[in-house]
């Protein structure tokens, strides 16, 4: 018996499945508009359910290769040089300055 994941689209409702190898006295499932419920997919009523569009099945996770990381347009190590003109009236200033930032 498998077991798999739907999202329930029906009525509020209760149910109690027919006992089973993992669950020997049965086993009561609440199920809730919009809700995410795992349940035997060999089950009768779970089929009828289905049949029904009550219940649609999640999607399994594709396994994807993670993605190389972005690379920004400046190298890391770049410097940028920006000049700025100051009035010189301070004793021993020029007027201008040089300031590197980094990126």
């Amino acid at each position: 018996m498998a077991e798999k994941t739907y999202t329930y689209h029906g009525p509020l409702s209760a149910v109690t499945l027919a006992p089973d190898a993992k669950h020997p006295d049965g086993r009561d499932v609440q199920l809730v508009p919009g809700s995410t419920v795992t349940l035997p997919d060999d089950n009768a009523y779970v089929r009828s359910l289905v049949a029904r569009n009550c219940l649609e099945p999640v999607p399994e996770p594709v396994a994807t290769t993670p993605a190389s990381p972005a690379t920004d347009a400046k190298p890391a190590t770049a410097a940028t040089a920006e000049t700025k003109t100051t009035p010189s009236g301070a004793p021993g200033t020029s007027g201008t300055t040089a300031t590197a930032t980094g990126a």
